[in-house]
């Protein structure tokens, strides 16, 4: 429920209280029970950091980093995700951002059209979307 709570506040726009749901996973003392739900508050955590230009942008990217390298089973997309965004919290300019969005955005078309995208992450957030609307500054 926290998890669905937490996409609908990043959806309308509400990033502080998406955040606010995020943590009630992270908080959970059965946390450890839901890895699934764990790996999609942790890629979400980086979308609202990001959105927020919060000061903890590159310590969300590097936990997500990390808690995807301890899967066994790794999926394409749950590759390339981390690996793209981990250069965003030193991008300065809005050209160099658009130009890594871009970068990423092409990757994950990629991975869709050769039906590699199948994880946690994708079923739960359209990264695609997302992605578009920064680029087009929306």
């Amino acid at each position: 429920m926290c998890v669905t709570c937490g996409i609908g506040r990043f959806v309308t726009g509400d990033f502080h209280a998406s955040l606010g749901w995020m943590g009630r996973i992270f908080n959970h003392h059965n946390v450890g029970n839901f890895p699934y739900f764990v790996e999609i508050a942790k890629s979400l955590h980086v979308l609202n950091s990001f959105e927020l230009h919060d000061d903890s942008l590159e310590s969300s990217v590097r936990s997500l980093y990390r808690n995807l390298k301890k899967k066994q089973n790794l999926h394409e997309y749950d590759r390339q995700l981390p690996r793209c965004l981990k250069p965003l919290p030193a991008i300065t300019s809005h050209n160099e951002l658009v130009d890594l969005l871009k970068g990423v955005r092409a990757k994950l078309i990629e991975l869709e059209m050769e039906r590699k995208i199948n994880s946690a992450i994708a079923t739960w957030l359209d990264g695609i979307s997302w992605l578009e609307s920064k680029i087009q500054s929306r």
